[in-house]
């Protein structure tokens, strides 16, 4: 096995991963964009660490807080962290599902620090609850999405 990074591994950094090409969007649009069967493989082989850590930076989210939004406990994160090993396959998806969210908010809310704040806020269409939060399970993640959405057709919620 060869010390240089592949392609591929090089995509699953912090620079130019999955989380980064969820806020960027000329990496969406562009060369790095992920096809769903590559994004479904990725995400089966797990996560590197570091997609985590940018999530919790990008949502402004302490180490606690982000391993609990996506249901891994801050002593198994750090251990992986340490040993070099991946996110399971739950936790992968889990961080997809909240750069997702991210990406939309961005879209829908024109700028990171106004999706940001909003995904972070008790909102009202929500019956007060803060939108990540909400979207610990698929369920809740459409409803935000469906939210944003009606948000965006300027559809009062």
């Amino acid at each position: 096995m060869s010390g240089t990074p592949t392609k591929r591994d090089q995509n699953r950094g912090i620079h130019g991963g999955v989380v980064e090409s969820y806020l960027n969007p000329v990496l969406k649009r562009g060369s790095q964009s992920r096809a769903p069967d590559e994004l479904i493989t990725v995400i089966a082989e797990g996560f590197a660490t570091a997609e985590l850590v940018k999530l919790q930076t990008t949502l402004r989210l302490t180490l606690v807080e982000a391993t609990r939004l996506v249901g891994i406990s801050k002593a198994t994160f750090l251990r992986r962290q340490a040993e070099g090993k991946k996110l399971d396959p739950d936790t992968s998806d889990k961080i997809v599902r909240f750069a997702r969210l991210l990406h939309t908010a961005i879209s829908v809310l024109g700028s990171e620090s106004n999706a940001v704040a909003w995904l972070t806020h008790p909102q009202y269409g929500l019956s007060e609850e803060v939108p990540i939060h909400y979207a610990q399970t698929e369920v809740g993640a459409r409803e935000v999405e469906d939210l944003l959405m009606r948000i965006a057709h300027g559809v009062f919620s």
